[in-house]
């Protein structure tokens, strides 16, 4: 009985390296959980996006891009200026450029040339339409 327990105890109890490497493995825990908390907490001092975007156009000197989509004088008495603003916002966002060259205007309708990127160096344009107004059945 007693060689029996004694074998039990001996497998049970570790050898000095054991010991050595479950403390090495809990002081790095540690350091990990301390650096995470350091890196969290510069994280929280970092500013936010919009305020970056505000530093660089106040550096840049420009505004940005829907501040600055100015509709000709026969946009602002059309239904579809609301439609182009947003569509203008969109086209920004995506990186599409609109050929100022052409624009046609009426009371609730209106054309954009817009063109956007096929490859590094190939463009692809296409006349965009937009419809202001309420939309009706029949």
């Amino acid at each position: 009985m007693f060689a029996a327990v004694f074998l039990q105890v001996v497998k049970e109890t570790r050898s000095p390296k054991e010991i050595r490497q479950e403390q090495q493995l809990a002081s790095l825990r540690g350091e990990m959980g301390r650096s995470l908390q350091a890196i969290q907490a510069q994280l929280q001092q970092l500013p936010t996006l919009e305020a970056i975007n505000q530093q660089v156009n106040q550096l840049s000197g420009t505004q940005p891009a829907s501040q600055t989509l100015a509709l000709p004088a026969a946009a602002q008495t059309s239904n579809a200026a609301d439609l182009a603003h947003q569509l203008g916002e969109w086209f920004e966002v995506l990186d599409y450029d609109r050929d100022l060259g052409y624009e046609k205007w009426t009371a609730n309708y209106f054309e954009w040339v817009i063109n956007f990127p096929l490859t590094r160096r190939k463009f692809f344009s296409h006349i965009g339409a937009g419809c202001g107004g309420r939309g009706r059945n029949g």
